[in-house]
This record gives C-alpha cells, structure tokens and sequence, in this order.
C-alpha cells in the first residue's frame, strides 16, 4: 500500500485530480469532506457557534458566512483550526489503517496550517497560476473577491508543502491536458 498527500492552494484542481483517480478506482480521501461531515455534528455546531456565533443559522453552520469570518479574522481562524484540525487528523488516520489493503490511497489536503501530519510515501502538489485560479474561483457562488484574496494571501504566508512536495502537476491549460498529468502520475504512483 502506498499513501500520497495531494495539496494546492484553492482552485489549483484538487477536487478534479481527486474525481479523475477516483475513477481509476483509487481510494481518496478528502479533508474538506471530513470538515463538513464534522460540521453537521451539533458538538461542532455548539463549538462554532462561541466563535462565529453569525455562521449559525437555524442550527446548522453556514459555511459561506463561517469561511469570511475566519479568513478576514485571524482569532477567529485560529481558534476553527484547533477545533477541527485534530480530529480531521485521527480521522485520516483511522481511514487509512481501515484500508491497508487498497494498492494506493491519497489525501486530499488543502494549503492549511497544520504541524502534525505525517508525509507518508510522498507529497503531490497541484499547481495553478494565482490568476487562473481566481478566475475559477469566481465561477463559484459561495465565493466573493475579498474573500478570494483573503484566502490566497492567508495560504501564501503559511505555504510548506510548495517545497516538500516530491510531484508537481501544473494545471494552467485545459482540463484534457490536467487530466494526462493526472493518469501519467496515477502510473507512476502504482508502481511505486
């Protein structure tokens, strides 16, 4: 069994790395998934709510409003990040001793700020330049410019995996050639 992490800054194309292998039949598993199961929890919500009291609405969590508070508050993100880090940490930990016996398995991880994580057998990191990825971003609903810059400027300032990372896939040209990067990086991470 080999275990990769793949990371980027947002929209670099994690999400689409992840369906392309998924459907290579490669088990992932995704940080964010992990973070929005736990915020559906009412431990979280109760939690969240002492934080960012304005990103509850009628018990649940929104995660627009929870997302402009703690990228434009650094108190505020500081304290969301000792809150879930951890366990999304235990749980990745957990998900993978669950499926030793799957060839190959990747951890989608955004650029967070994070001490504690193991590199396993290698570090994947998906380029994208700052003004494609905004363009993308932009297409998105949830996402406003502030917030965009807010979040590319927080992972700027706390970016380690940019130079640990052992494969580095550039995803500026079309979604085929992305896709190519991907499967020939899927060879060569089987055979390892």
């Amino acid at each position: 069994m080999s275990t990769f992490i793949l990371t980027g800054h947002i929209g670099s194309g994690k999400t689409l790395a992840k369906n392309i292998l998924e459907n290579k039949g490669v088990y992932c598993i995704c940080a964010d998934e992990i973070v929005r199961d736990l915020y559906k929890r009412p431990g979280y919500i109760k939690k969240i709510k002492g934080i960012v009291p304005e990103a509850i609405k009628k018990n649940k969590i929104n995660r627009n409003i929870l997302r402009n508070a703690i990228f434009s508050n650094e108190l505020k993100r500081s304290k969301v990040e000792n809150i879930i880090q951890r366990d999304v940490l235990k749980k990745i930990k957990l998900l993978v001793s669950r499926n030793k016996n799957k060839n190959l398995i990747i951890i989608i991880l955004p650029i967070i700020s994070i001490t504690k994580i193991r590199k396993y057998n290698g570090m994947i990191l998906i380029k994208s330049y700052q003004k494609i990825r905004i363009k993308r971003l932009m297409k998105r609903k949830s996402y406003s410019k502030d917030n965009i810059k807010n979040i590319i400027d927080y992972q700027k300032k706390i970016d380690d995996f940019s130079k640990n990372a052992d494969f580095i896939i550039n995803n500026n040209l079309t979604k085929e050639r992305f896709k190519d990067q991907i499967n020939k990086l899927y060879e060569k991470l089987r055979n390892e």
